[in-house]
């Protein structure tokens, strides 16, 4: 299946954690189409990232998220979802 996706994570709100992610993502084939950032906790030092992406394969995508779940700069994988035109 090859599609877009839109993905929401929680991650520490430091230096590089955005640069790490993508390009961890694009070790898998997955380009990014949009991004959104914002800091959900200042004291705690968390932030919320959303990704769409460009289409890709889903297998790839989804041995991506894998990886990326055991990144120590990510705190949780909150939700992906298809995005079908």
């Amino acid at each position: 299946l090859e599609t877009a996706y839109y993905l929401r994570m929680l991650v520490d709100d430091q230096p590089k954690v955005l640069g790490s992610i993508a390009t961890r993502l694009g070790e898998y084939g997955v380009s990014l189409s949009a991004m959104e950032m914002r800091v959900v906790s200042e004291k705690d030092k968390i932030g919320e990232i959303v990704f769409l992406t460009h289409i890709c394969n889903e297998g790839m995508f989804r041995k991506a998220i894998s990886v990326l779940e055991s990144e120590p700069v990510v705190k949780e994988i909150c939700s992906w979802i298809r995005v079908e035109s």
